[in-house]
């Protein structure tokens, strides 16, 4: 992997999630589609240990994943199952979506296609994601890994991704509408450097309880956590210590993945 495309986190101690006083201080001007419950999933604040590691600055794109196919013939999850989720007025199943009909609307899915060199690949799952870069780690000989979720934390403190407790605004959620997150995402990606909140980023945690938490239902390993945020995502999705959980097989056109390499 070339380590001049990738982002240097030096090993130390890491400050992850956000205090009881952050908490009090965002309930009241929560946007209505934000729950109280979802604040704590990010508490208490607490302090982790990590080793170095480097985290690319881009997305996998779609060339990269589709010589991973080609060499592998790898079946992701939404050609096994025949479909995947997409926003149509809201959260609907299609037929026929994957990771090279991402949109399921073809002036979309041609412009995705087109950009496909630079394009983050789309309608991966969580697994799909992990496959790849067990294939790349074996190509190339590196441990290749997607972030775990504090890692990635670490990664946005390091670029500058704002925290809770720095948002000015609290602003709802936009209403969804696929053509402009398609060409925003097609612009963004044409950058050398990436940064987070125009599409989800899996990473390969799963969806747990930090130490001394509120319990709840949905902790344990069901679910894997998502970070960074959308283009249609609220500020409060956007900061750093937010987190998302949905199932390792989950898919849309919201989630992408970048990989990090660990020293072996």
């Amino acid at each position: 992997m070339c380590f001049s495309c990738c982002y240097h986190i030096p090993g130390g101690l890491y400050t992850i999630g956000i205090t009881q006083n952050s908490i009090e201080t965002l309930l009241p001007h929560l946007p209505p589609d934000i729950k109280p419950e979802y604040l704590y999933h990010s508490f208490p604040q607490h302090t982790v240990a990590l080793q170095q590691f480097a985290i690319a600055m881009r997305y996998v794109t779609v060339s990269e994943f589709a010589q991973f196919i080609e060499e592998t013939g790898f079946i992701t999850q939404a050609q096994k199952d025949g479909w995947s989720w997409t926003w149509e007025n809201g959260w609907s199943k299609k037929q026929g979506l994957w990771w090279q009909k991402p949109f399921g609307i073809d002036e979309l899915d041609t412009l995705y296609t087109e950009h496909s060199s630079s394009m983050c690949v789309l309608q991966v799952s969580c697994n799909d994601a992990r496959a790849y870069c067990e294939y790349l780690s074996q190509k190339t000989g590196e441990v290749i890994m997607l972030p775990t979720e504090f890692m990635w934390e670490a990664f946005a403190t390091k670029v500058g991704i704002p925290g809770m407790e720095q948002l000015q605004e609290l602003s709802p959620n936009k209403h969804v509408l696929l053509g402009d997150y398609c060409h925003s995402l097609i612009e963004l990606t044409k950058q050398r450097q990436v940064l987070p909140g125009t599409v989800w980023e899996w990473t390969d945690s799963y969806f747990q309880g930090y130490p001394g938490c509120l319990p709840h239902k949905e902790y344990g390993t069901t679910y894997k956590v998502l970070r960074g945020g959308s283009y249609f995502s609220s500020p409060l999705q956007r900061a750093r210590e937010y987190r998302f959980r949905r199932c390792p097989t989950a898919r849309s056109p919201f989630y992408t993945f970048r990989i990090c390499v660990v020293p072996a």
